[in-house]
């Protein structure tokens, strides 16, 4: 454990002792800007013990410290954790906070993440006794990540009061990013009211029910401006569709990454219902996919581009494109993915007049190149490659246009 010099009970420098025949000299005290840096470097090296004790070296530092202890909460599964443990710090920070409530005003950032793989007996949330009483006393927290990362949770299923005190949360004054991840069954109401304070919104694979999606009037009452989505089949596009279009003239940027599946003849996200025409106020717009086997995913991404109005006012559209299959040139699958129509319809989509607006497009592609050494050529070639697909796109001067490659493999 690191350890700092003794000095007076302020970190400030009040200089030498008056009368220094009757004792020695103070020894210079550390500013507290430069404690602030050290407490930063502590607390990124994980050494949690020593930033705690910097607590005992000033009254200055006990609010850096309790900011460094509880900015950051994490309750989740892990293989190094039991539900036991869990639970023991969900007792412990319910009964530091019923001691000295203002250390909730220290906790900024909050994951809440279950791990649901094989039935709801494994599902630590709902078995929790002291969680929707430590949530009720949190009142500053910025950034909240609840949900699953193994299965699905059952929204329903949660029970009254763990959901009234996600509420609590969720509506927060000080709330500025919402990530609710793998959550099936949310009613419409719920899913909006949880998201209304918040700015920006990252949907993963979240499933609200059907029946309800257009029974809730739309409002403007709102301060998000960003949507993140994450999907990996049509019944996750539809639901953060109707959570888009909700609030469609607040949106300005919108991010969506989706992952293709071959295997699965629904195992693909776009166009579902996503229609560009109902965000007037778009302005930047991401697509982050994958190429699969049969391209759904960029033909679907394209699909949307069309949806886009004559008045639209997007500006910037960045498309990233995974290429998951070894590259080979000269093989046919990989001739079928080069000469495939979508890179044509995807040069005639961004050309078209209606996107006047548009001032940067960056195609984005990751290139799998397998075990081979030559993956700088790799890079250079798939470039030209594509470029020859798009000669109007590359050449134009309507907007900023550029082609970027990565790549990855077994250097």
């Amino acid at each position: 454990m690191a350890s700092f010099p003794p000095h007076s009970s302020s970190v400030v420098d009040h200089g030498t002792n008056s009368n220094p025949t009757s004792s020695p000299p103070l020894a210079p005290a550390i500013p507290l800007d430069i404690m602030h840096i050290v407490l930063d470097i502590l607390s990124a090296q994980g050494d949690m013990d020593t930033v705690k004790s910097c607590s005992l070296v000033s009254r200055a530092l006990l609010s850096p410290v309790r900011r460094h202890l509880f900015g950051t909460i994490r309750l989740s599964f892990s293989p190094s954790s039991t539900i036991h443990y869990i639970a023991r710090r969900i007792i412990g920070l319910h009964s530091v906070l019923s001691r000295n409530p203002d250390l909730g005003g220290f906790i900024r950032t909050l994951y809440i993440i279950d791990t649901h793989p094989v039935s709801e007996t494994d599902q630590w949330l709902t078995r929790m006794q002291f969680l929707p009483e430590f949530l009720l006393k949190l009142h500053a927290v910025r950034s909240f990540t609840f949900g699953c990362d193994v299965g699905m949770i059952d929204w329903e299923g949660l029970g009254y009061e763990l959901k009234m005190a996600l509420f609590h949360v969720f509506h927060s004054k000080q709330i500025e990013s919402i990530r609710l991840c793998q959550i099936r069954d949310m009613a419409h109401e719920d899913a909006v009211s949880a998201t209304r304070r918040a700015r920006k919104l990252f949907l993963d694979r979240v499933h609200v029910r059907p029946e309800v999606n257009m029974l809730v009037k739309a409002t403007t009452v709102t301060r998000l401006f960003e949507i993140r989505v994450h999907s990996v089949r049509q019944a996750d596009t539809h639901s953060a569709w109707a959570i888009i279009r909700h609030t469609p003239t607040v949106w300005r940027r919108m991010v969506w990454r989706c992952w293709e599946d071959p295997q699965d003849p629904q195992g693909f996200s776009l166009p579902g219902t996503i229609d560009l025409s109902h965000l007037p106020r778009l302005s930047q717009l991401y697509f982050k996919l994958s190429m699969g086997k049969y391209a759904r995913d960029l033909k679907g991404c394209i699909s949307v581009l069309d949806t886009a109005s004559a008045t639209n006012s997007i500006k910037e559209i960045y498309l990233s494109v995974v290429f998951p299959y070894p590259f080979q040139a000269t093989s046919r699958e990989w001739n079928d993915i080069l000469s495939c129509t979508a890179w044509r319809d995807l040069q005639k989509t961004l050309l078209r007049r209606k996107f006047a607006f548009l001032s940067k497009v960056v195609l984005e592609l990751t290139v799998n190149y397998g075990r081979r050494r030559d993956w700088r050529d790799i890079t250079a070639q798939f470039r030209s490659l594509i470029a020859q697909e798009i000669p109007e796109l590359a050449k134009t001067t309507r907007f900023y246009f550029q082609i970027r490659v990565d790549t990855f493999g077994s250097r």
